[in-house]
């Protein structure tokens, strides 16, 4: 609350260095302007406005084959690498109101690596941070990061779409610029899929470490970033911000790593976990590759994975293969007592077979596991015997 108070108390002086009447941009404030220059040009930025400092930075290069792939999970089929575009925002807060200030705005794109006219595979990631050193070059901030922006490009963030975005779009309407990002891919929501079950949190500090292998040395919290800005605000100390800008880069590398992690999962999912396996058996199912879809199911259940077996039958009985949903129906009742499978077996006893004894009997069966069954399982199954009754 503090931190929102001093926030909003700067805002409310820099406005009233204007004197009465319309609030102009804040970008045009007349106050007495600090030379920020020598300590971030001798470290690798470059001036852009009073307030605006931008720094590239190229990476190491990184073998992108799982990116080109032509059976991709995640990726559009064909998209090229060069329309890759990862971004990342750094701000004030973290609740992503009017008064959370964003104060660094991280893009990674792909360059590639001359291959004397043979496809490339090898890609150089070029981060480019921009910096905004006080509020009044917020518009000129913003007017940076719309130049990096293009309609075309496939935008891959962390939390991204549900965060960065948002926040941005509200940026850019209070300044009346425009923004066009109509293609985003959130890594967050497949490593939820992937790891929820696995991971304390899926945070990208946690799957980083317990699924990339990568260690960050002497690394700041994200928590700790916003007050590290504001300690910037007073003291203009750029030694509280190092640890920020080397946190930041991590970053945008990390999901670069994470994206090909993805897709190398995808080209191997034979070492894959049971629960990865399923996964990609879903993904496989919603690119159109039905046939892979359900045998990644069916070896997911084979290894344990219930959810996996659940959505084969579903995804067999929507493919017309009544047959052989039954049939690993029939697998997962005799192996799992699986309720779910046991249903749908009845189903098919019923309605395909037309056995009501044979779909009776299953029901009965069904109704000994009383203790296992909620209620509202329970109604439906004996609602299902008392049809099956009057069938006989």
């Amino acid at each position: 609350m503090m931190k929102k108070k001093q926030l909003a108390g700067r805002l409310a002086r820099l406005r009233a260095s204007k004197g009465p009447g319309v609030t102009p941009p804040l970008h045009a404030s007349s106050a007495p302007v600090k030379n920020f220059s020598p300590e971030f040009i001798n470290r690798g930025w470059e001036k852009l406005s009073d307030y605006l400092f931008r720094r590239v930075t190229p990476l190491p290069p990184v073998d992108i084959r799982p990116l080109l792939s032509s059976h991709p999970i995640l990726l559009p089929a064909g998209e090229p690498a060069e329309n890759l575009l990862f971004y990342d925002l750094e701000t004030s807060g973290l609740s992503g109101g009017a008064g959370t200030a964003v104060f660094l705005a991280g893009f990674l794109r792909l360059v590639p690596i001359e291959n004397k006219g043979r496809r490339n595979t090898f890609f150089t990631p070029e981060a480019t941070q921009l910096f905004l050193a006080d509020f009044p070059g917020e518009r000129d901030f913003l007017e940076a990061i719309g130049e990096l922006i293009k309609p075309q490009l496939l935008y891959l963030s962390y939390n991204g779409k549900g965060f960065d975005r948002h926040l941005l779009a509200s940026k850019f309407r209070l300044h009346a610029l425009q923004l066009s990002m109509p293609r985003q891919l959130d890594l967050l929501y497949p490593a939820r899929k992937f790891w929820k079950e696995r991971l304390p949190d899926c945070s990208l500090s946690t799957v980083e470490q317990e699924i990339l292998g990568l260690w960050r040395e002497l690394d700041i919290p994200g928590r700790e970033i916003p007050d590290r800005y504001f300690s910037w605000l007073k003291s203009f100390d750029i030694e509280a911000l190092e640890p920020v800008f080397a946190h930041h880069l991590q970053d945008l590398f990390s999901l670069l790593l994470l994206l090909r992690r993805f897709e190398s999962m995808a080209l191997s999912p034979c070492d894959c976990t049971a629960r990865e396996k399923g996964v990609l058996g879903e993904l496989r199912y919603h690119t159109g590759s039905r046939d892979d879809a359900l045998e990644l199911l069916q070896l997911a259940w084979e290894e344990g994975n219930a959810r996996a077996g659940r959505i084969a039958i579903l995804l067999l009985k929507r493919m017309g293969y009544r047959e052989k949903a039954a049939e690993l129906a029939g697998q997962m009742w005799e192996q799992k007592r699986s309720l779910f499978a046991g249903i749908e077996l009845a189903k098919y006893y019923e309605h395909v077979e037309h056995n009501p004894t044979a779909a009776l009997e299953l029901v009965e069966a069904m109704l000994e596991r009383r203790a296992f069954l909620s209620e509202r399982i329970r109604k439906q199954l004996y609602h299902r015997r008392g049809r099956l009754i009057k069938r006989l």
